[in-house]
């Protein structure tokens, strides 16, 4: 069950499609978009302020270890 909402959320994030446009072949879109939010909403959002405050470029930043 986790391995099909993991694979529902890269598929989106991948792909670029809108969260409610999730064929109907993985989990609802509500569920693989409460477990995105939890997971990787929080880390997104601290790792752009430490961007900020250390004047560093996002884009050359590593996700941090919990996310691997």
């Amino acid at each position: 069950a986790v391995m099909a909402l993991l694979d529902a959320i890269f598929y989106v994030v991948t792909g670029g499609i809108a969260w409610a446009a999730l064929p109907h072949d993985f989990p609802p879109h509500k569920t693989v978009y409460g477990l995105f939010a939890r997971l990787w909403l929080p880390v997104d959002v601290a790792s752009a302020s430490v961007c900020r405050v250390f004047d560093l470029d996002r884009a050359t930043v590593d996700p941090p270890a919990r996310l691997v």
